[in-house]
């Protein structure tokens, strides 16, 4: 990397800084959108990006106009309305509040739950337990930061409890491998493609799936219910991606090797400097989690306010990318929960600081010297 002047000086420390293709590089799909007159409704544009991602990944895929509306697709593809009888849908609190948001659009009345500070996941011993478990319709397992949940686990889990299986991977798309979705079976996966993650269509996701059927039943339910005649028949949403954000993932497929590239430097650098400054144990950047993000890990008994003081002082920006939980933004307060104290300790550990294409070797070094004055001074 190459060590130049820093702007964080400035003031330019950005948690993260988007960095999508150029429009030059855009220009020639645009080309081909002028030519074919086809600017939505499942384009030449999407069916190109849908099979080279199909073709990447080693299942069929339906490209959608955003992360929520492929949750909401994968959860009508595959589990359809909330009914009478069977009303509930778990999902975890330590998730992004998009996952509530699609669980209640499609009808589900959501319990939220903690998970394991193991493999940030679900426990289905303790999912069993509850009270609430022959009236559960759906369960949405979150791919906490993109960490990836194992397939087999709730492959198993949906077989032999009938209840569908909907993953929430919004940022695991540069962890997902064709050898990981040999085992997708019962399970349907959705994926977002913001601007904040790895590969982006500026706003988009997509859904990954297992058999051309279960592909039929999402296609109809992101597009009026419609497969094939003008004649709805399914419970269904308009999330179909547009022609130019197809555009968009296109040409950041073609270069997509090289952004990778960029930040797996980027990773080295933080994981070099941090065993430097003896930082090691705190800082988790792309090793389990999506490339998209870094974290510093706050020990239980620190000060959240003082370490964001800190970092405030010293000009670094920083996120807690799911706040601290669903259930403590207001509009989710009165939703039904179970006690959550893996989620409480994750929620007030897991600091998000600057990850992105246009950090320095410098910026980074300025970003670890602070913490380690933070290590030195609580």
């Amino acid at each position: 990397m190459p060590n130049e002047t820093s702007n964080l000086t400035v003031g330019y420390s950005q948690v993260a800084r988007p960095t999508l293709v150029s429009r030059d590089k855009i220009g020639k799909y645009l080309t081909q959108i002028d030519e074919s007159h086809w600017y939505s409704n499942f384009g030449q544009l999407n069916q190109k990006l849908s099979q080279r991602l199909s073709t990447k990944f080693g299942v069929p895929i339906v490209l959608c106009s955003s992360g929520t509306t492929a949750l909401i697709g994968a959860i009508y593809g595959s589990a359809g309305r909330a009914t009478q009888e069977r009303p509930i849908c778990i999902l975890p609190s330590y998730s992004f509040v998009g996952t509530i948001t699609a669980v209640i659009c499609c009808g589900y009345q959501p319990i939220l739950f903690d998970i394991s500070l193991d493999n940030w996941d679900m426990e289905i011993d303790q999912l069993r337990a509850i009270s609430e478990f022959d009236r559960v319709g759906l369960i949405v397992p979150v791919a906490i930061y993109g960490r990836l949940v194992s397939l087999p686990k709730w492959n198993d889990f949906s077989r032999q409890f009938g209840i569908p299986i909907v993953i929430d991977s919004a940022a695991s798309f540069d962890l997902l491998s064709i050898d990981y979705l040999d085992d997708l079976n019962q399970v349907t996966l959705a994926v977002s493609l913001h601007a904040t993650k790895v590969f982006a269509t500026g706003e988009g996701g997509l859904i990954l799936t297992s058999s051309k059927k279960s592909e039929e039943n999402i296609i109809r339910a992101i597009n009026f219910g419609f497969y094939g005649s003008r004649l709805s028949s399914g419970p269904s949403v308009n999330g179909k991606m547009s022609e130019y954000h197809a555009a968009v993932g296109l040409a950041n497929l073609d270069n997509l090797e090289s952004y990778l590239g960029r930040l797996h430097e980027i990773q080295n650098v933080y994981l070099e400097q941090s065993y430097l400054h003896r930082l090691n144990t705190k800082i988790l950047c792309g090793e389990v989690t999506s490339l998209a993000y870094c974290f510093y890990q706050l020990s239980v008994n620190d000060s959240i306010q003082d370490f964001f003081n800190i970092l405030k002082a010293n000009k670094i920006d920083f996120r807690l990318w799911y706040e601290f939980g669903i259930h403590k933004h207001p509009e989710y307060k009165n939703i039904k929960k179970y006690l959550l104290p893996n989620t409480k300790i994750l929620a007030n550990s897991m600091i998000g600081i600057p990850m992105h294409v246009d950090l320095l070797e410098i910026d980074i070094e300025w970003i670890l010297k602070s913490l380690k004055l933070w290590e030195k001074t609580k």
